[in-house]
């Protein structure tokens, strides 16, 4: 038996889910996110390998996306992250409302998020960029991604993949608040 304090976190998820933010426990970052029925459906797609892979959406789910995997919360972010940290994904649906929870290490072991855009026809990596975890943490991430996904959308030759010449849709950032209208466009679409 172990000595050491346990160190807790305690918040209402109602209130976590209404904030929409982050929220910072020791080593580790939270955020809980709510829908409605009439909103689009959260989806998280994670890529193995070449292949996406589309998690099903059950009313009660708990998935680990490990360290190094590359993925993106459909209608949450639209790029796809890749971290030193393992993440955790909650999915519950009570009735008329589904929350979702995201809780990730953020210590100084995570070195680097890699921010990514990839085909939605065939797959193909467009561009990849890296983010210094340890300089910004989680909370620098999400603006580096929203300036990233604007820099994306104005750059035409970019969003054009070199493999199977589709044109990636519109990317937008991690919070519908800071949205431009086609970004908005952009996040109900895909």
């Amino acid at each position: 038996m172990s000595n050491e304090p346990t160190i807790c976190y305690e918040f209402a998820l109602d209130e976590a889910a209404a904030e929409g933010g982050w929220h910072k426990a020791n080593n580790y970052n939270l955020w809980v996110g709510r829908q409605t029925a009439a909103d689009p459906a959260y989806r998280m797609i994670e890529r193995r390998g070449e292949a996406l892979v589309h998690l099903p959406l059950r009313a009660r789910m708990m998935h680990t996306v490990t360290a190094g995997t590359a993925y993106r919360i459909a209608h949450r972010f639209g790029a796809w992250r890749a971290s030193d940290a393992d993440l955790v994904y909650l999915r519950i649906a009570e009735s008329e409302i589904v929350y979702h929870t995201l809780l990730t290490a953020m210590c100084r072991d995570v070195r680097e998020d890699r921010l990514l855009w990839m085909c939605p026809a065939c797959g193909h990596e467009l561009i990849h960029e890296s983010y210094d975890a340890r300089r910004g943490g989680l909370a620098g991430f999400w603006p580096f991604l929203l300036e990233r996904a604007r820099r994306f959308n104005s750059s035409p030759e970019e969003r054009v993949c070199r493999s199977c010449g589709h044109e990636h849709p519109l990317a937008y950032g991690f919070d519908p608040a800071q949205d431009q209208a086609d970004e908005a466009a952009a996040r109900l679409a895909w």
